[in-house]
């Protein structure tokens, strides 16, 4: 039995420690996983705090068959694309989305950093969403549509998307590092 699914029986039996135990599993990929879609640090602490808070609610009706992961991410997805939606205004993206941009102290960095936040944060919810889970928290397609909750073949399509918007809109920019150009493929 892993450390999750004592977590999951301690939870289902009622014992706060097994919440405690599932966020110190999850916490720091569920906060990259709502700040890569909504580009506010805040934001993202509240998400996942409510995700959690969620699965404090709804863990008995969680399918012990299924994975936990995917199940949980869903909630997160669909709690940050629900506050995005809900947002009166457009937030910007101030922190790097990709950790290992974001230790660089490099101008150059900093500012590819910044430029490709905006353009993802310019992107369709369901692009973002699907982007965010591919490439920063490097899920398969499968568990993508799973926690988006659509085929995969829709997952797919929405990644092409994203990538050919992306690719368009920093062409007039050196940015040829992304997936699937020439130094990025």
């Amino acid at each position: 039995m892993t450390d999750q699914d004592a977590a999951i029986d301690e939870l289902r039996r009622g014992e706060i420690a097994g919440l405690a135990s599932l966020v110190r599993l999850h916490q720091l990929k569920a906060l990259r996983t709502a700040y890569g879609i909504l580009g506010d640090p805040a934001a993202a602490e509240d998400i996942v705090s409510e995700a959690f808070l969620r699965v404090l609610d709804r863990i008995t009706a969680f399918d012990r068959r299924r994975t936990f992961e995917p199940w949980f991410y869903r909630i997160v997805v669909n709690l940050a694309i629900d506050y995005r939606r809900k947002a009166s205004r457009s937030e910007r993206w101030s922190e790097p989305a990709h950790p290992e941009l974001g230790r660089t102290t490099d101008l150059d960095a900093r500012e590819l950093r910044i430029d490709l936040g905006r353009q993802i944060a310019a992107l369709p919810r369901p692009e973002r969403a699907a982007l965010v889970l591919r490439y920063y928290l490097d899920m398969d397609e499968e568990s993508m549509a799973t926690v988006l909750g659509c085929p995969v073949g829709t997952v797919k399509s929405r990644l092409h998307r994203g990538r050919e918007r992306l690719r368009r809109s920093l062409s007039d920019s050196e940015h040829d590092w992304l997936p699937g150009t020439a130094e990025g493929a």
